[in-house]
């Protein structure tokens, strides 16, 4: 038997294995077509593969079509690969182009600080432009202490990967000096083992111009705001002094005429008619009005200027509540107005200065009275807690707007829409002297329903004996 025919060889190298698949096909047809070939020009010879030749052939088709599956993974791995590179092609040139057209200015230095890369707002941050931005030290633009504390944040930002913040002033070229805030962080660099150091820098120059400009406005007003505190202090002070000496020699004369009226009421002088009568009780009458205004006008001095001396003492709460709505009663009855008193339960005994207390609750009633309908009425209540003593006097008067609750406290404030005569001072001088009694005046009021102001003032220790009834 013959020997069996070599199969022709190629010296083919390592790489061979990446050209197509094709290639290693044509080798195994061309080997069979040998083998054929040499079988017809030996026709009385029987000429067949070998065992091993056929078990290589055979091996080399199942290789063939294990490199066929090979190539066909190889190709879409090959393209899904294409697809990646794409991909990340067209995120870098988004991420370029964001980078280019940040508003904010973005560096990017190696990890000594020296500029690799920046966008335009850097540039025209620095007054630099950007291709010749590179390989420059960021540190150049900085001066003195800026240049030490920048260093000092390249340091540390290679040492950590936390972000370091600093503030400090760079001199961009041909400009001014620009105060900003830098933020840096070191990333990997990806071409080599080093690193690089991504630098956000912020212009707060304006900002910081405007915050001095607020400032220096701010330290302007507060002086032209003493200023004018002082003015006011000042005619504050003489307008009290004036009220002082005003109130004083008003007093002075309305009490001669008073006097007077009084002495030709009682007929000290000789008799009256009857019209010299009527004459004389309209006398008494502005003469109490007056009296009244000028009284609050010098108790306001008194308050203002702190010479009112009080003399606490204990009082009896429904014996002052009583006098003081018999002091009240004339004017009561002149406009028809009931004023009913609810007596306390048991004796309430208050510490506070009784003249004091007594012109508090005077103006309380007369503003009730005052300010009610003919034929109506005005309540009085008193009562006590462990500590306090309350008076509350309630009237079916107009009511008081939410809003002017607070403002009717304020001296010469009165309502506009009052048409009631008075200085404006009651309310004022009332809370003014309860609080100085350790006490307060509050009020509640519902429009067209009428308004409850209320005393509170200190409880004294009921002493029983002295004082049996409340």
């Amino acid at each position: 038997m013959s020997q069996s025919p070599k199969l022709p060889r190629r010296n083919t190298p390592r790489s061979t294995w990446a050209l197509p698949l094709a290639y290693w096909q044509d080798d195994i047809a061309r080997a069979r077509e040998h083998s054929v070939a040499i079988a017809e020009r030996h026709p009385s010879e029987e000429l067949s593969l070998d065992g091993d030749a056929e078990r290589a052939l055979d091996e080399l088709a199942r290789a063939y079509e294990q490199l066929q599956v090979a190539e066909t993974e190889l190709r879409a791995q090959n393209d899904e690969l294409h697809d990646a590179r794409s991909l990340i092609e067209r995120e870098r040139g988004r991420y370029a182009e964001l980078f280019r057209r940040a508003p904010a200015a973005f560096i990017v230095t190696d990890g000594y600080g020296h500029i690799l890369q920046s966008n335009a707002a850097a540039a025209t941050l620095l007054g630099c432009r950007a291709d010749r931005l590179i390989r420059k030290p960021l540190a150049v633009f900085a001066r003195d202490a800026s240049r030490r504390r920048l260093r000092a944040a390249v340091d540390a930002a290679r040492a950590s990967e936390e972000r370091v913040n600093l503030r400090i002033d760079l001199v961009p070229r041909h400009a001014k000096r620009i105060h900003v805030e830098i933020s840096v962080v070191a990333v990997p660099n990806l071409d080599d083992d080093g690193q690089e150091l991504l630098w956000l820098v912020v212009d707060e120059t304006k900002q910081l111009r405007r915050e001095v400009r607020r400032r220096r406005n701010a330290e302007r007003l507060e002086e032209a705001i003493a200023e004018r505190t002082a003015e006011l202090q000042q005619a504050q002070q003489i307008k009290d002094q004036l009220i002082a000496t005003v109130s004083h020699e008003f007093r002075t004369v309305l009490s001669a005429i008073g006097g007077y009226a009084e002495l030709l009421e009682t007929g000290v002088r000789g008799a009256l008619s009857d019209a010299q009568e009527q004459d004389v009780r309209r006398i008494r009458r502005a003469y109490r009005h007056l009296a009244a205004l000028v009284d609050d006008l010098l108790s306001y001095s008194r308050l203002t200027r702190g010479t009112l001396d009080l003399m606490t003492t204990e009082i009896v709460a429904g014996e002052l509540v009583r006098a003081a709505a018999e002091l009240v009663g004339p004017q009561a009855r002149e406009h028809q107005i009931a004023v009913c008193i609810t007596p306390p339960r048991e004796a309430i005994i208050m510490s506070a200065d009784a003249e004091r207390v007594r012109q508090i609750v005077v103006n309380l009633i007369a503003n009730a009275v005052k300010f009610s309908s003919a034929t109506a009425s005005v309540w009085i209540d008193c009562w006590a807690t462990a500590t306090d003593v309350f008076v509350a006097v309630r009237d079916t008067g107009p009511g008081i707007p939410e809003e002017k609750l607070e403002e009717i406290f304020q001296p010469f404030v009165r309502l506009r829409s009052s048409a009631t005569p008075g200085t404006g001072l009651g309310l004022a001088i009332s809370r003014d002297l309860a609080r100085a009694m350790q006490g307060d005046v509050t009020v509640t009021s519902e429009i067209g329903i009428g308004s409850r102001f209320v005393l509170r003032l200190p409880r004294a220790m009921p002493n029983a004996a002295a004082h049996p009834h409340g």
